[in-house]
């Protein structure tokens, strides 16, 4: 039986690894080694991204390796690298709505802590009053929100 390599006592493979195995490695979620890989620099420590495997190269293994080394002394390896990742973590953007009626199409009226805003939307006939839009976003114009999210395949479900 292989055993998973320890980036704090072991040293990094020679070859780049995908960011998912190494995320398996340090026993994190994908998504807070995603929020660390950006204080890292695409092309040089890692290469990837849009829509391709994203690849931890040889000196973002060391740099990451370091990352958790430096809080190891006092707390375990996932700790330490889940204390970064909270560090690195951006405030949720997207909000939840309830759309109250729908203008046109395109527009839809929903209610945001008791006040109605506008959510723009991509055209659909099958949003209903009553629905809850998960991934709502704020715009730069005050009440107004872009929808997302996906659009409801049949009348009053997403």
């Amino acid at each position: 039986m292989a055993t998973t390599p320890n980036p704090t006592t072991d040293p990094p493979d020679p070859a780049p690894i995908s960011e998912i195995d190494l995320a398996r490695t340090l026993g994190v979620s994908r998504d807070d080694l995603k929020k660390l890989r950006a204080q890292l620099t695409h092309g040089v420590d890692w290469t990837g991204g849009n829509g391709t495997q994203v690849m931890i190269t040889v000196e973002g293994q060391k740099k990451l390796a370091r990352m958790v080394t430096a809080g190891s002394a006092e707390t375990g390896t996932g700790e330490a690298i889940q204390r970064a990742a909270e560090a690195a973590r951006q405030p949720d953007r997207y909000v939840s709505l309830t759309i109250l009626r729908i203008s046109n199409p395109r527009v839809l009226i929903a209610k945001k802590d008791g006040a109605e805003v506008r959510v723009m939307t991509k055209p659909s006939d099958n949003f209903r009053p009553g629905m809850v839009l998960e991934k709502c976003e704020q715009s730069r114009i005050p009440q107004v929100f872009y929808y997302h999210g996906r659009l409801p395949r049949r009348p009053g479900k997403i």
